[in-house]
């Protein structure tokens, strides 16, 4: 039995400071990793020791073993932990870590190549009499023979890499007509990603749930299996909310996925944390795949049981066995998780690299937040979207689920978008309340209407009063006359000022006066507000709007530029009028522009060109996920711009379409 002193984790954001934690706990040193422009992060700061591994590109930095083990060495690292993404299911480093005398904490290399390659793993659960759903899974991997397959099998399929996982080269195909296109993108998002070309397909099953079992196993021979997690809510097929126990599923079933799962794990002899995923339709179910590491997911599993997840994963790894056994697990109330993402939902679910300006998690009974967020952080292009994790318990699922929603209405992330709004709209649909979302809920059955849209309108009249205030303080400042707020000050009415705000695609003006009680008026569309303050405190305020009190918080990320939150709802504001002409974005018909930020990946038309409305323009990668930029109306191509390789941000004028009716 080995004994740790120090554990490198091989990782970054919110899993490294996850895994930092259950080091602290037992007594261990952390060492941390980061690449260029990760000095900053919480992971840094929260471990013992801390090292750069090189620039922010991840081939040169968090997928860079040899520069990895050499750090471990330097260090004195006993083992390296990988958490999820970037290394954890890579065989190679788990058999590298092997041979530099280095504890990989997780499952040996061979299993790792198993049961990390779809293919295989179907292949072995096949030979062990583990349910599968109907595919293609050789190694004969040319566009005729997975056509062919796919044909045999029938449509609808789904085409996905041997590889890897997180919905990344993943393709639902009803048509044959779809194929050559499908697995050509595929191909390039699998390489790329997981550095394997190799695909399988499987026939799609028509509203299955998306269910998967936590198990874990030892090197003395014991294996558990610790309840199952409900993943069904996804778009892009990434999960986005996840519960356990899973709400629609029976105790007959559970019974039976759970000892299966035990089962597998004891005939592969798995060491460590693991996750058996299935597809559920009705009462049976199908071996979808093995997450050999940590789930992200793994806090609704911590939630109800009270265990240690991560802690396991590290005694397991010195060779203790499991401290607990299958008859001592016990099961208390439910937990939801929903993932904050830094995407866009009115526009495709883009990803949405940007600052983050104010982050203020919620606190109260119930609420967990796994994040590694921090005020004026940038959001890097070049990792998973993910931002943080909200998971709430309850007695039971409707208390969990209404906790979950206050927390994610009171939680305050002012910056780039994001799907705050978006998760609380899921968490209180029917169909969720009801539990009768399936994997086709966000894609086929759930309506998002964005709530900004008339919070803005109603709020613009107060964001025009603070923003009179704060022009105010800014004059008396420069002139010296004084430094203290405007809240009581008095005037005769005749001083006034003009604000312009973008109010649901409209510039509308507003003309705030003060009053000589200290309130204000604002004018505007021949409409008149009366607004007055009551208390402030940082960044919350207490206002009257036409005699109704009501609590925002308020945030200037400019003189010009703010954020307000009211009852859970986010909205930005921008002072158009004192903008300068140089400042103002200018949209050109004839201009197309990207709408995230990214790399150019590939440029799929040339200058001259004859092309019509959604031909496929180029593709620019953004958070590991390729996009596909179409046109938006006939034309020919004039000019490009950009060449492969560049970096672009909505601004980029990508290329130059002069519009014509062929």
């Amino acid at each position: 039995m080995s004994k740790f002193s120090k554990i490198l984790i091989a990782n970054r954001s919110e899993i490294a400071v996850r895994i930092i934690n259950s080091i602290k706990k037992q007594g261990l040193k952390s060492v941390a990793v980061f690449a260029e422009g990760d000095e900053t992060s919480n992971h840094v700061k929260l471990a013992d020791e801390s090292i750069c591994i090189g620039p922010s590109q991840v081939s040169k930095s968090y997928l860079n073993i040899e520069k990895i083990l050499d750090v471990a060495k330097f260090v004195g690292a006993d083992a390296i932990h990988p958490g999820y993404g970037f290394l954890s299911e890579n065989d190679n480093f788990a058999r590298e870590c092997e041979s530099s005398g280095i504890t990989f904490i997780g499952p040996s290399a061979d299993i790792i190549k198993l049961m990390g390659n779809k293919a295989e793993a179907k292949r072995k659960m096949i030979e062990i009499g583990v349910p599968c759903i109907p595919g293609y899974q050789s190694k004969k991997q040319t566009d005729k023979a997975l056509i062919n397959a796919a044909i045999e099998i029938g449509f609808p399929v789904m085409v996905k890499p041997t590889a890897g996982g997180g919905g990344r080269g993943m393709f639902s195909i009803d048509n044959v007509e779809d194929m050559t296109n499908a697995l050509s993108t595929a191909r390039s998002e699998a390489l790329r990603s997981f550095g394997s070309e190799e695909l399988i397909i499987e026939k799609a099953i028509d509203n299955p749930l998306h269910i998967e079992v936590q198990v874990f196993g030892d090197k003395h021979g014991n294996y558990i299996h610790i309840g199952e997690r409900d993943c069904s809510i996804q778009r892009r097929h990434q999960k986005v909310i996840e519960e356990s126990p899973g709400p629609s599923i029976s105790w007959g079933l559970r019974e039976v996925m759970g000892i299966t799962s035990s089962e597998i794990i004891k005939n592969i002899k798995y060491v460590g944390a693991g996750t058996i995923e299935y597809l559920v339709d009705g009462d049976k179910f199908y071996f979808l795949e093995m997450n050999t590491r940590i789930q992200v997911e793994h806090a609704v599993t911590e939630m109800v049981t009270g265990l240690d997840l991560v802690g396991m994963q590290i005694d397991v790894a010195q060779g203790k066995p499991l401290s607990i056994t299958q008859d001592e697990i016990n099961f208390n109330g439910h937990a939801i998780e929903a993932r904050l993402y830094a995407e866009n939902p009115n526009n495709g679910f883009f990803p949405s690299p940007g600052k983050v300006y104010l982050w203020e998690p919620h606190s109260s009974e119930g609420i967990r937040v796994d994040h590694s967020l921090s005020n004026n952080q940038e959001i890097s292009r070049l990792y998973d979207p993910m931002l943080a994790k909200v998971i709430a318990w309850g007695s039971d699922r409707e208390t969990s689920r209404k906790r979950l929603i206050n927390a994610i209405n009171k939680t305050i992330f002012f910056g780039t978008d994001n799907n705050k709004q978006f998760l609380s709209s899921v968490l209180e649909s029917e169909k969720f309340i009801s539990a009768k979302a399936t994997t086709k809920f966000l894609s086929e059955d759930f309506q998002y209407s964005d709530p900004s849209k008339d919070v803005k309108k109603r709020m613009a009249p107060l964001v025009a009063s603070f923003n009179f205030l704060k022009d105010m303080n800014r004059l008396f400042e420069k002139s010296l006359l004084s430094n203290n707020s405007l809240l009581n000050w008095r005037s005769s009415g005749k001083l006034s000022s003009q604000y312009r705000y973008l109010i649901n695609d409209k510039e509308i003006n507003y003309l705030v006066y003060p009053k000589e009680d200290g309130s204000f008026s604002v004018i505007s569309n021949n409409e008149n507000f009366t607004i007055s303050f009551v208390s402030s405190k940082k960044n919350s305020h207490k206002v009257f709007l036409n005699n109704i009190q009501l609590s925002c918080d308020l945030y200037y990320a400019s003189q010009q530029k703010c954020f307000l939150q009211y009852e859970g709802v986010s909205c930005v504001f921008e002072n158009l009028i004192n903008i300068k002409d140089d400042q103002k974005i200018i949209e050109r018909k004839n201009s197309i522009k990207p709408p995230m930020h990214g790399n150019v990946f590939k440029i799929l038309v040339a200058v001259g060109d004859k092309i019509k409305t959604d031909t496929p323009i180029l593709i620019v990668e953004s958070m590991k996920m390729e996009h596909e930029i179409l046109a938006p109306f006939n034309g020919i191509i004039e000019k490009i711009n950009i060449q492969v390789g560049e970096q672009v941000s909505t601004d980029t004028e990508l290329v130059s379409i002069k519009e014509s009716d062929e």
